[in-house]
């Protein structure tokens, strides 16, 4: 059967290996491109202007719309005259390729207009949901003025970062019309087959697992560490519903109601210094370091490291941090948002905790940090359920069940 992807990812092209060219799209097509039985095609919206290529049995379409600075600068101003053209885009490469079913990467990119456009299957994998994400935009006590003018920067930025804003919106208002014209989801929580099924009721939702990166599976496991200075470990990006600010209150109290020593540091990021802003909390005074992006080989490294891993997210589905510290053992502690409890069990695979609760939060890593009995409990769990959950012969099987079926129906 023949397979078109459409992914903000690039995956292998190339042997792409940048930061967001590489992750679990990737670790997935290679084992797709273990089939026989599956002849694969893979769209994606690129930077370079290339033109169609077969590399290793995979034919890759590289689309590149915004081809010049002038387009990217039109396009930033006047994106949603683009949702068409895009789409027009797209439908060249179904045409060229002729799938027997289209697997859709995401909700954010306009990639799920197909569905009602074409004459054969298309599936809507999904990741992120933009529009809950909107809802927890901004961290308690700010909104999109307070945002902007609480960074007191340059003009030029602050123009740039409120239009970012209004881009996640009309994303969020293509995304509803993609949603519900979706007839066929993949996820992996409770929390996206409800989204999606609000959207799309009549809707089927097939229930996937998630391939982790190579290095997670390939790794030692985790030990309870024995030293003075405690590590704790969390894994970021930019947007502020990602937890900055949860974070460093977090961090501040642990400084007063703990007593160990302790160093927590933030991947993903370099500068949190808006976080800082907003509660006037300064990193270094409570230890938190930002390290910036790292490789997954030295995210591994870090991780085993550490003593425990804290997911701040104000809004998450399955955040691959987590899934990716369970699989090697390091026991988490989580905010209890979006898909996040289809991952932990409380107290038997990790702790949840309430969403922008510092004093549940440092309560928790007290008791993690006094009890090496305990954790030793939660990582043998987590270990035990992320090998099934992440096992990469039975996703692989499943998805391409997935695929029969609905050429089948």
């Amino acid at each position: 059967m023949r397979v078109l992807w459409f992914s903000l990812s690039p995956s292998l092209y190339k042997n792409n290996s940048s930061y967001n060219g590489v992750g679990w799209v990737a670790s997935l097509q290679k084992l797709v491109m273990k089939s026989d039985d599956i002849e694969l095609g893979v769209a994606f919206i690129a930077n370079e202007k290339s033109d169609k290529i077969v590399q290793n049995g995979v034919t890759y379409y590289p689309m590149n719309i915004y081809n010049n600075f002038f387009k990217k600068l039109d396009h930033f101003i006047f994106f949603e005259k683009y949702f068409q053209k895009e789409l027009q885009y797209f439908l060249k490469v179904v045409e060229d390729f002729k799938p027997d079913v289209i697997h859709v990467f995401g909700s954010e990119g306009g990639f799920g207009l197909l569905s009602s456009k074409v004459n054969v299957p298309v599936v809507l994998h999904i990741q992120g949901i933009i529009n809950p994400y909107l809802n927890a935009w901004f961290p308690a006590g700010m909104n999109k003025y307070s945002y902007i003018w609480g960074q007191k920067t340059k003009l030029r930025k602050l123009i740039i970062d409120y239009r970012i804003y209004q881009l996640n919106k009309l994303l969020g208002k293509r995304e509803s019309v993609i949603l519900a014209g979706c007839k066929n989801y993949l996820g992996r929580t409770e929390w996206d087959r409800r989204v999606s099924q609000l959207y799309s009721p009549d809707s089927t939702y097939y229930h996937v697992e998630e391939v982790l990166r190579d290095s997670f599976y390939n790794s030692e496991k985790w030990r309870v560490q024995s030293r003075k200075k405690k590590i704790i470990i969390s894994t970021i990006s930019t947007p502020l519903y990602k937890g900055a600010d949860f974070i460093l209150k977090t961090a501040a109290l642990l400084k007063q109601f703990g007593e160990e020593e302790f160093e927590w540091r933030v991947f993903g990021v370099h500068d949190i210094r808006l976080a800082e802003k907003i509660t006037g909390i300064k990193a270094s005074d409570v230890s938190v370091i930002p390290y910036g992006v790292a490789s997954e080989e030295q995210l591994v490294t870090e991780l085993l490291n550490a003593d425990l891993y804290f997911h701040s997210s104000y809004i998450d589905n399955s955040p691959n941090s987590v899934c990716e510290a369970q699989l090697l053992g390091l026991p988490v502690i989580a905010a209890n948002v979006g898909g996040v409890s289809s991952l932990i069990t409380d107290r038997e695979t990790g702790f949840l905790i309430p969403s922008n609760d510092p004093y549940t939060g440092v309560s928790k890593i007290l008791e993690l940090l006094k009890s090496p009995e305990l954790c030793a409990y939660i990582s043998s769990n987590a270990i035990r359920q992320s090998e099934t959950r992440h096992d990469r012969d039975a996703v692989a099987k499943t998805l391409c069940d997935v695929y029969s079926s609905l050429i089948s129906d």
